[in-house]
């Protein structure tokens, strides 16, 4: 197993944090999922919201590869991350990922992540043709399915911000633990595996 070094941890509450049990812990209290990671993750709850989980696990499985091949600094399928990239970076992820993706699918972000602030994200996936109560409606039917940590929904999201970790080295496993890993986009919520 790969050891973080000392100025990877965090110091808090009187005890240094690796990289990784930052990443993994267990959510203690729901705000925690809600207000920190999930809006992160949105955009992939979005294309999940659209897709469904088997095509959206797919979809996205192609972008998170492509995300790391853009950019290998990227840490994590993260939205401060991917809105971090330099423009050019931007310009190359947004465009590919609108080959994956119907623009619509993205534009509800753009009432969050606005030209003003973020104009590359913005002009790639502002859709002036809905209305604005029209993008409000998919942002709530993802909160509404994530809120809650432990819900099917936001599981599928978690996995696919571990596995992007794991598919760049940045979180490494046992082999037969990155087998098990690979089997989950193919089992049903209910498969006890």
């Amino acid at each position: 197993m790969k050891h973080s070094k000392l100025s990877e941890h965090k110091f808090k509450k009187g005890k240094f944090i690796a990289p990784f049990n930052e990443f993994m812990t267990p959510m203690s209290k729901n705000e925690t999922w809600c207000f920190g990671r999930l809006p992160e993750y949105i955009w992939i709850g979005l294309i999940f919201n659209e897709y469904g989980r088997f095509n959206g696990l797919e979809k996205i499985y192609y972008i998170i590869k492509k995300l790391n091949l853009i950019d290998s600094r990227i840490v994590a399928p993260r939205l401060s991350e991917i809105l971090s990239m330099n423009n050019d970076k931007q310009e190359e992820f947004y465009d590919y990922v609108l080959t994956i993706v119907d623009k619509k699918v993205l534009s509800p972000l753009t009432l969050i992540f606005t030209y003003s602030e973020y104009p590359i994200f913005a002009k790639k996936y502002a859709e002036v043709n809905i209305s604005i109560e029209n993008r409000i409606k998919p942002l709530n039917e993802v909160l509404r399915k994530a809120m809650y940590h432990q819900s099917d929904f936001s599981t599928d999201i978690r996995f696919i911000a571990l596995y992007y970790m794991c598919m760049t080295g940045k979180v490494v496993m046992p082999r037969e633990l990155i087998k098990e890993l690979c089997q989950y986009p193919y089992l049903e919520h209910s498969d006890e595996k």
